[in-house]
């Protein structure tokens, strides 16, 4: 049997969407709540106002966690131009379950963001 053969065979158009970590470039039939959450959570934040309180709960599979990575993408690109910086930070408690293991990856994640800034305005000089 020649292992090759199944390599280069495959009845996906592309295997990347089937991955955890891809984020679609939209999200159909979730306008709705797109729109509430860029309303109550992610818009605030750039107008300088305090953002609400966001508890998710749901089925597993149901698009709560690409929901808002997407949602997180988008703060994201948006930053890049405004004059509030903000640092979209996503952290699985299923994987991260005590307050240490979810404290030391705040910390982690906001320190690679200002070392980046460190770098870029060491490079601008």
């Amino acid at each position: 049997m020649d292992l090759k053969s199944f390599t280069s065979t495959t009845i996906f158009k592309d295997i990347t969407v089937l991955k955890e970590e891809y984020i679609p470039d939209s999200i159909e039939k979730r306008e709705h709540t797109l729109n509430d959450l860029a309303r109550r959570v992610y818009s605030p934040p750039f107008s300088n106002q305090p953002a609400d309180h966001l508890f998710i709960y749901g089925t597993p599979g149901t698009g709560k966690t690409l929901t808002n990575l997407y949602m997180m993408r988008l703060v994201e690109e948006q930053s890049k131009t405004s004059p509030y910086k903000i640092l979209p930070i996503y952290i699985n408690c299923t994987q991260q379950q005590s307050e240490n293991a979810i404290m030391k990856n705040l910390y982690l994640a906001t320190a690679k963001e200002d070392s980046k800034k460190d770098q870029r305005t060491y490079l601008k000089s």
